[in-house]
């Protein structure tokens, strides 16, 4: 029939728009929770529908701008370890009463003192390498307190010293001895140089000290061989001259120097009896 409109409800086009609009504000605040998202299409459409009713709208949580330049601070939950303390190394004079097998061939019977007058003393020293080693020197007891005092004083000043041996090492030859530029005392030996005296290292009251470096001088010619660069005497590492801290140590613990002899014995200094 013309005219006449089929029966049943009548919606509005307001109500429609409205109802769309509720409808997207919600499915965004669904998005806002992790939920889905309306594509923005959807929203623009449902506004340009001429909607005069106003839906309720939800603001989202306001999350601070982020300073531009600003860099966050961080602190380490752990407190930096303290850097280890050095070790500053110790020096070492050990002393214990000789015995005949703690001499082997560097002494025997007939010999000025017996074992009982001597001590061996280990002790610690400064290498040219600039580690710190333990040595074996024999001694006299009597002049021992004065030697601690000497080789402490050079390991204060780090003065280097190939190695120190007891003789016996090198079968009580003074030559082999000398050419391993071991640094030794006691030795039961006449002067040498056809004196039929004992030698002070006989006493035990004499010391080697460097003997490359500090070369015996006998006629011009160096004992051992290899001293002879060092006939030219500097005060350089390892060397006993005159008006140096090393042979000063020696010096003020009351030891006389044989590098001021006529013929010069740079290596040799003693306590004589």
């Amino acid at each position: 029939m013309t005219g006449l409109r089929a029966a049943g409800p009548t919606v509005s086009r307001g109500y429609v728009a409205a109802a769309a609009v509720a409808l997207v504000a919600l499915v965004a605040l669904s998005g806002c929770d992790g939920g889905p998202t309306v594509p923005s299409g959807a929203a623009a459409s449902a506004s340009s529908t001429g909607t005069t009713g106003s839906v309720p709208t939800r603001t989202a949580p306001f999350t601070p701008p982020t300073t531009i330049g600003s860099t966050p601070s961080t602190t380490s939950a752990a407190t930096a370890a303290p850097s280890p303390t050095p070790i500053v190394p110790t020096f070492v004079w050990e002393v214990r009463t000789a015995t005949a097998a703690d001499l082997g061939s560097s002494w025997h019977r007939g010999c000025p003192i017996g074992p009982e007058s001597l001590r061996v003393v280990a002790v610690s020293y400064w290498t040219f390498e600039g580690r710190v080693e333990t040595g074996e020197l024999v001694l006299n007891a009597a002049i021992a307190e004065r030697a601690q005092r000497a080789f402490a004083r050079l390991f204060e000043l780090r003065f280097p010293i190939r190695r120190i041996r007891n003789v016996a090492e090198y079968a009580s030859d003074d030559s082999a001895s000398m050419a391993a530029d071991n640094t030794s005392g006691f030795n039961c030996r006449l002067i040498g140089n056809g004196s039929r005296s004992w030698s002070n290292h006989a006493y035990g009251r004499a010391i080697d000290v460097n003997p490359v470096e500090n070369p015996d001088v006998l006629r011009g010619t160096a004992l051992p061989p290899a001293g002879a660069p060092y006939l030219h005497r500097a005060d350089r590492p390892g060397l006993l001259v005159s008006g140096g801290p090393a042979l000063a140590a020696f010096t003020a613990a009351g030891f006389s120097w044989g590098g001021r002899w006529s013929s010069p014995d740079y290596q040799h200094v003693e306590i004589p009896r």
